[in-house]
């Protein structure tokens, strides 16, 4: 007969046998920890997912397997289970080989033969993916719920068979109804719907489950407070295996604002057609050079009879072949200026234009508004004023030249007259005359010469003036000298004649006085323009005025002359005397 002990042993033995094999064919993982939170159990799968053996584990605590926050967390769990005396579940977080793991464990004590707990026993099930999957969800639900509150769709479900609708929050948000004490159904839905509007609704709901087709429905629904508001409606129909209808799905949305602006843009449109049509000038709406749209005085000036003549075709096909490039330039540029072009009609003949372009959006591309302006008769007009202009031009440059050749004239019997004076003061006076009258036919010699007629260089001028003088008083070049600085500028005949005169005294008084008993000098002078306002000087460094000197007061015909052309010219004049003699001349001319 076996002793009672060692049978106790072995039952004892065998049962732990079988417990063992019991947890490890649990598909969770199971342990047990005594109360100073040491192992006194665990399953295979405990072993597998944290490798590390039965053998290794009993006797240890969470403090010898994992980081100390992590044990710390496992170990309130289990005291929280001591303490409250009762089955405890709660999530928990451990680290293993590939990631941080969730688990959802359910820890109760286990209790010995006097009824005191003596450890904790512990079944925890993997929820790591179930976790990603649930944040998967909510992600997905706050991204749908942020789609159709930005989109302010309405997401309606109506279940045929039960009856039962239900839809989500921005559906009443759109019907401006309360979220709560409302329960959503189809009744209700339809009495929202317009009441001339209504039975078109529910035509198209029974349309929808007869034909099997999606359900789309625009109409209009009355809201709480009496506000009218456009809405469409789409759904789709789920069938059940004998192709019964059970199910309509869909969207619901307020699109007032869009069909208000759908009506405004039909109304632009025609406002639009209407402007185009009444213009004189040829209007095209093209993109990228394809022609969109004509009105009818384009279509005219084309020589055409219907708009899909040139609807699709390139405006280039209009364009004159020497003006494409500039053409398609334009187009490529989104040039807006303004430019001159030839357009080719149906029957070949070709017409000058005038093209304006602006560049515009319209449903989210960007088009050219063209106005063509038929420039013929311009192009006529602008040909005769072109030919008139040429005759008054010749006949202008005939009058200078007439002019000139006149005071030519003059200066041949001033010339003729002073061979028959002996009194050389006389034939001084007859002399500077003469010099008088070559200065103010220089003028018109140098306008006959010009291509404008309007307006002589100065700079070429007093260069001829000087060379008179030096050529009337026989002045040496090599004792007298002159120095320039002029710059270029424009004078016209109101101003060049007193202007020109003014220098010609100026510079013969200079020549004459400034340098008696063949004393060596010079002469300089400067032409500056600021502005509107110019300034003549001319100085030399010869002997001077004499003392007390005033030119206002001057009985000298000169003198005179200078200060009365000065005042023609509206101008100021300034003579000093220091180192020789300088006269400062400033007027304002606002011609060239």
């Amino acid at each position: 007969m076996r002793p009672l002990i060692s049978s106790v042993e072995d039952l004892l033995r065998e049962s732990e046998e079988k417990l063992q094999k019991i947890i490890d064919g649990s598909s969770t993982v199971i342990f047990v920890k005594d109360l100073e939170g040491r192992y006194l159990l665990i399953n295979s799968l405990y072993e597998k997912l944290f490798h590390i053996s039965k053998n290794d584990i009993i006797g240890k605590t969470d403090y010898d397997i994992f980081p100390i926050e992590v044990a710390n967390k496992l170990r309130d769990a289990d005291l929280e289970v001591l303490k409250i005396n009762k089955p405890l579940e709660i999530e928990e977080t451990v680290p293993q080989d590939d990631g941080i793991h969730d688990y959802l464990s359910v820890k109760f004590p286990l209790y010995g033969n006097e009824g005191n707990p003596y450890a904790v026993c512990a079944i925890a099930t993997d929820i790591t993916e179930r976790k990603k999957m649930e944040l998967y969800l909510k992600e997905t639900k706050e991204r749908y719920d942020l789609a159709t509150s930005v989109g302010k769709i309405g997401v309606w479900d109506w279940n045929i068979v039960t009856e039962k609708v239900a839809w989500n929050d921005e559906v009443f948000k759109i019907l401006e109804l309360p979220t709560r004490g409302l329960e959503p159904s189809y009744e209700l839905f339809t009495s929202l719907v317009h009441p001339d509007d209504r039975k078109h609704f529910v035509d198209n709901v029974t349309g929808a489950l007869h034909s099997r087709h999606p359900f789309d429905c625009e109409y209009r629904t009355i809201l709480p407070n009496g506000k009218v508001r456009i809405c469409h409606a789409l759904g789709n129909l789920t069938l059940d295996e004998s192709g019964e209808p059970i199910r309509l799905m869909g969207t619901f949305q307020d699109i007032t604002e869009r069909k208000n602006a759908e009506a405004a843009v039909v109304e632009s449109e025609a406002r639009f057609r209407q402007l185009a049509e009444a213009t004189f000038e040829g209007i095209a709406i093209t993109d990228r050079g394809r022609i969109l749209d004509v009105n009818k005085q384009l279509l005219e000036m084309l020589g055409y009879e219907n708009v899909s003549e040139l609807i699709d075709k390139s405006a280039m096909d209009f364009t004159a072949p020497q003006y494409r490039k500039l053409t398609a330039n334009n187009i490529a540029a989104e040039y807006e200026q303004p430019y001159e072009s030839v357009l080719i009609k149906k029957d070949g003949t070709t017409f000058p234009v005038e093209i304006h372009g602006r560049m515009m959006e319209r449903d989210g591309k960007r088009i050219r508004v063209t106005a063509v302006l038929d420039m013929t008769e311009r192009k006529k007009a602008e040909d005769q004023i072109k030919q008139s202009l040429r005759e008054k031009e010749s006949l202008l440059r005939e009058i200078h030249h007439r002019v000139k050749n006149n005071l030519a004239v003059v200066t041949g019997l001033l010339a003729l007259q002073v061979r028959t004076i002996d009194d050389a003061t006389v034939r001084q006076l007859f002399e500077e005359s003469k010099q008088r009258v070559k200065s103010m036919s220089l003028v018109h010699e140098k306008l006959y010469q010009t291509n404008d007629l309007s307006s002589i260089n100065f700079a070429e001028y007093i260069e001829s003036i000087v060379a008179e003088i030096v050529s009337m008083y026989r002045i040496d070049t090599n004792a007298i000298t002159s120095e320039m600085n002029i710059e270029d500028i424009e004078l016209g005949l109101e101003a060049a004649v007193p202007c020109g005169l003014i220098i010609n005294e100026l510079l013969t008084n200079a020549f004459k006085y400034a340098f008696p008993d063949n004393r060596r000098g010079i002469i300089s002078v400067h032409f500056i323009k600021t502005g509107e306002t110019y300034t003549l000087t001319i100085k030399d460094n010869g002997v001077g005025l004499p003392e007390g000197f005033d030119y206002q007061k001057s009985d000298t015909l000169g003198l005179q002359l200078v200060a009365a052309l000065t005042g023609q010219l509206d101008g100021t004049l300034q003579i000093n005397s220091d180192n020789g003699t300088e006269t400062i001349l400033t007027f304002t001319y606002k011609g060239k």
